[in-house]
């Protein structure tokens, strides 16, 4: 809060602002929750549950990937997506 007065933004901005990272924690959450449910239904014994966890360890980057870039507003997405591309052609160039 202090700096929001520092730089001058109202409370209901902040508050805002944090609804949509917190709607889409809520859904990821809740997601999660009915595949834990499920997961507990289907015990699976030896190389096919390491391959689940393999393949659920890819999907949790997948998916932070995803809600991060779901809980950043329009104009933050677009000027992520410039600094991405920025980057990459840097890195090409080098």
């Amino acid at each position: 809060m202090l700096i929001s007065r520092f730089l001058g933004v109202s409370l209901s901005s902040q508050i805002n602002g944090m609804l949509r990272p917190i709607l889409v924690m809520i859904v990821i959450f809740s997601a999660l929750i009915g595949v834990d449910r499920f997961h507990s239904i289907m015990p699976v014994p030896g190389i096919i549950e390491w391959l689940i966890f393999i393949l659920s360890a890819g999907a949790t980057g997948i998916v932070t990937s995803l809600s991060f870039y779901s809980g950043l507003s329009g104009d933050q997405r677009r000027s992520m997506i410039r600094r991405v591309q920025a980057a990459i052609t840097t890195a090409e160039s080098s």
